[in-house]
């Protein structure tokens, strides 16, 4: 008995390690090193053949004013509430990322640009709709921008995915924002 003790304390302490080194601690999302290396180790399947995968950058819109008007702890809540609401709308096998500050990013395996755009609208969708307020009710405005890319055979660049991914998020807040766009490498970004 002493003995399975002692190993579970050490697997225990193994598993919060893991999860100290690899999740963000506001929100428990992934945080950007272990996106990173998903995205990295996601871009060829086994056997070096490339993979289908697509990503989402995701960027909370106008969230300095939410933090300036409701606190930083409504802030704080926000960004959980978020990453609650974006986790619901992904599969098991996709990953999900805090980067920095109101910065998400999603990686969705074994997807397709087409439907990576359908799991951005809801997403975005599902953010608008649920509704959030701070600790006395208010409400607080919530809504996201998304740029949708993909990773196609002939750019297996991890983060060029990210940077075309992140240019079709740019021009989701030029128009407007709570807007999903899409980027391909050969196609400048668009709206969908």
């Amino acid at each position: 008995f002493i003995a399975s003790s002692a190993a579970s304390d050490v697997y225990k302490r193994q598993e919060r390690l893991w999860i100290l080194a690899n999740t963000d601690p506001l929100t428990g999302a992934l945080n950007r090193r272990r996106f990173l290396e998903l995205l990295e180790g996601d871009a060829r399947k086994p056997g070096g053949k490339p993979a289908t995968l697509a990503v989402l950058m995701l960027d909370l819109d106008y969230f300095k004013m939410i933090n300036d008007r409701f606190g930083h702890s409504t802030g704080d809540e926000a960004l959980r509430h978020f990453t609650e609401l974006a986790k619901a709308e992904l599969r098991d096998r996709d990953h999900f990322a805090r980067l920095g500050g109101e910065e998400f990013a999603a990686l969705l395996p074994g997807t397709k640009l087409e439907a990576a755009l359908v799991v951005a609208e809801r997403i975005r969708a599902r953010t608008a709709d649920a509704g959030f307020a701070d600790e006395n009710g208010v409400p607080v405005p919530l809504s996201v921008s998304i740029g949708v890319t993909d990773l196609p055979a002939n750019d297996r660049r991890p983060l060029a995915v990210l940077n075309r991914a992140d240019k079709a998020l740019y021009l989701t807040k030029k128009s407007g924002r709570n807007r999903v766009a899409k980027a391909t490498i050969d196609r400048p970004p668009e709206l969908v």
